[in-house]
């Protein structure tokens, strides 16, 4: 290690303790790290991605989803992290997703653990209080029923914050300190999670602050040389999210609509165990399923009770956490939407590290000192107020907040009067009720309330090649209610074909549809596909609706060969759009509508050619390169369209000369053959945006890097 604060046993202690409560909900409920999120959007491409990576193929463009498809664009399948990438690897190999997911899971717990254990030592935490650190951030429940349980990509990044900060903390200090903190902050940037990605760099500019305040402006240059240099080493996972804006469907604007915008209150309230506060989320106004704010037992109690004592701030390491901790409390008050920022509640885990490493810390200060009887009365009186508060806004869990209310006043009342100091006896006490309160919390919520449990995966799936290029298409015609429906109608065995998110990645075929948060602000404009990949109610008849353009349907232009809908749902619209020669074929709980494909044999992804232009294929079309001979025309300009959606880092070439491409309908590739009788040959390349400047600038990053841990060196 960087220096004498953690062990190597110290490390591998700590993954334990990350590994073992990583287990603890799996144990009692299977799919406890597959619910919601991770079932449509996740967990498909994960497999997906490690079934290519073991093929030999890196998936920065699938074709296989349309809505979805840009996978490096989307940043949250953090295809340039390579501990996630030999994760998807390793874990594509199995085929219960149930045992994949919980994995990956109890990796980034044992690699998060020892980060926290670093940090609190750092901070001025003793050995078994920095346990007692490890041991609360690895049962929060926030990380568990939010991250872990329904956003993985958050957990994943989430897991090198804590190495991140301890090691900036530190990058002034040696060599390997400086290199250490540049591999943590481009793991952390690469894994896919804004809100990370802004916390380091608050991180790292209020380490700077500090440094400068202290020792002169030239101490802050290690920090802030770290996350730059990771920053811009991480650039080819950065700037292609980057280029997705200008045809992105997602909302970029500065408001504040308070959704999942949490009470600041109730995110101070961190040692309720049992209250579940009200917000404004998904089902609208109203309680949140699970304790988001709770913390640990003994923060708020134990800080009343050594109120008369108080740490020494001269630790920059603590200064610099608890400033830290109050900018995200106050990030977590909003506004909703920053700019395409938004869920500011995704702030309050790095404001639950702060509070948990600075209480950790405070105990350890105090750790031989014996509590004075006015903290006693301060910590029940405390104890008493959050009671209170909790049954006054929510009845509901008056009773098993009263039952946490009165085990914390007996575990306030054992170290005042029975271990008089935060000895070995009370410490092992505190840690043996945060356990018994997790317990209690995945009992009783095993999987995240307020979030969906979709049921989506047939006992046998199979993963598509991201790699290939399909020549048709299915468009899956339900609003999410419809969708949900259908889904839930039988537990035992899940429809077939549902396009609902990414489900189809593992279902073995291709699929307009696909989850995407990006999006793309033309498909979502012309055939109403959500982020989900479900559509409005007019998006069931627009697929049919003939492009005015060209005069095709866009069922065509897609290359639709299959629509399927939902029983009492969208079905009696898509019925009556879809006549001959559209058949209809009735499932358990779907009907599908199916037809050949009118243009089936135009060459690769070609959907459309102007009357009297004639193309074939000069080669097999891949993603990335579509080569087509076209054939003499006359002196007008000819259109060809591809079933392609018009990301960023397209380009075409006419017999050597780039011709513009354009997004015919606002979203598909298009091409306009210049004019001419001759015959010639167009190059369609797909190429992620600023592909060689990113690569550029993250060899930048690493000469920096090199040569910034070379000046540190020279300076000890």
């Amino acid at each position: 290690m960087t220096d004498k604060m953690m062990s190597f046993r110290d490390a591998a202690l700590s993954s334990l303790i990350g590994i073992a409560i990583a287990l603890i909900p799996f144990v009692l409920d299977k799919g406890a790290y597959l619910h919601d999120d991770a079932q449509a959007q996740f967990v498909p491409a994960f497999m997906a991605i490690g079934s290519a990576l073991r093929h030999g193929t890196w998936p920065d463009l699938t074709l296989q989803i349309m809505a979805g498809g840009n996978l490096l664009g989307e940043y949250q399948y953090t295809l340039l992290n390579p501990i996630s990438l030999a994760a998807y690897g390793l874990f594509s190999l199995f085929d219960n997703l149930d045992y994949v997911m919980a994995a990956v899971a109890v990796l980034h717990y044992a690699i998060m653990a020892p980060g926290v254990y670093y940090l609190a030592r750092l901070a001025g935490a003793r050995r078994s209080f920095a346990f007692l650190a490890v041991l609360t951030i690895a049962t929060n429940g926030f990380l568990f029923y939010w991250y872990a349980s329904d956003w993985p990509g958050a957990y994943m990044a989430s897991a090198y914050f804590p190495w991140c900060a301890a090691l900036l903390l530190c990058a002034s200090k040696s060599r390997p300190a400086f290199a250490g903190a540049v591999v943590a902050c481009y793991l952390a940037f690469s894994s896919g999670w804004p809100h990370v990605d802004i916390a380091v760099g608050l991180f790292a500019l209020i380490v700077a602050v500090v440094a400068t305040m202290r020792d002169g402006w030239r101490s802050a240059l290690p920090a802030l040389g770290a996350a730059g240099f990771a920053g811009l080493m991480a650039m080819p996972a950065l700037l292609p999210l980057a280029a997705l804006g200008a045809v992105a469907s997602r909302v970029s604007a500065v408001y504040n609509d308070g959704y999942l915008v949490p009470n600041l209150f109730d995110v101070l309230n961190v040692s309720s165990g049992f209250h579940r506060p009200n917000m404004f989320a998904w089902f609208g106004y109203g309680r949140i399923g699970f304790p988001p704010n709770y913390v640990a037992w003994y923060v708020i109690p134990c800080l009343a009770l050594f109120s008369d004592k108080r740490p020494s701030l001269r630790n920059p390491a603590l200064v610099t956490i608890l400033a830290f901790g109050a900018i995200c409390l106050l990030a977590s008050a909003g506004p909703a939407h920053l700019g395409p920022l938004r869920f500011p509640m995704r702030f309050v885990p790095f404001f639950q590290l702060a509070v948990t490493i600075g209480t950790c810390v405070l105990l350890s200060a105090v750790a031989d000192e014996r509590p004075s009887r006015r903290g006693f009365l301060y910590a029940c009186g405390v104890i008493l107020v959050l009671l209170l508060y909790t049954v006054q806004t929510d009845t509901h869990d008056a009773l098993p907040e009263m039952a946490h209310a009165a085990m914390s006043v007996a575990l306030v009342t054992f170290i005042v009067f029975v271990t008089k100091t935060m000895n070995r006896l009370a410490l092992f006490t505190t840690a043996s009720a945060v356990v018994l309160v997790f317990l209690v919390e995945h009992i009783v919520w095993p999987s995240n309330p307020s979030t969906a449990d979709w049921g989506l995966y047939p006992r046998h799936f199979r993963v598509v090649d991201l790699a290939a290029v399909p020549r048709s298409y299915e468009f899956f015609a339900a609003t999410l209610a419809g969708g949900a429906a259908a889904l839930r109608q039988s537990e035992s065995e899940p429809p077939q074909r549902i396009g609902f998110g990414n489900v189809s990645l593992l279902e073995g075929y291709a699929g307009v549809n696909g989850y995407s948060p990006i999006g793309n602000r033309g498909l979502a404009r012309e055939l109403c596909v959500s982020a989900h990949g479900i559509i409005c109610r007019e998006g069931a008849t627009r697929i049919l609706a003939r492009d005015p353009a060209t005069g095709a349907p866009f069922a065509d232009l897609l290359r639709v060969d299959r629509i399927t809908s939902v029983s009492g749902d969208l079905l009696d619209a898509v019925a009556a759009a879809a006549g001959p020669p559209w058949h209809r074929e009735n499932d358990r709980t779907t009907v599908t509508f199916e037809r050949g494909l009118p243009n089936a044999d135009l060459p690769g992804t070609v959907s459309y050619v102007s009357p009297g232009l004639t193309v074939a294929a000069a080669r097999p079309a891949t993603v990335h390169d579509e080569t087509l001979r076209v054939g003499a025309r006359d002196k007008a300009a000819g259109t060809i369209i591809f079933a392609r959606i018009d990301w960023p880092g397209y380009r075409a070439t006419f017999d050597g000369r780039p011709i513009h491409v354009a997004a015919h309908a606002n979203f598909l590739v298009s091409v306009r053959v210049p004019p001419g009788p001759n015959a010639g040959v167009l190059d369609l390349q797909y190429r992620p945006p600023h592909w060689r400047a990113s690569w550029l600038l993250a060899a930048l990053g690493l000469a920096g890097t090199v040569l910034g841990a070379l000046r540190i060196r020279r300076r000890r």
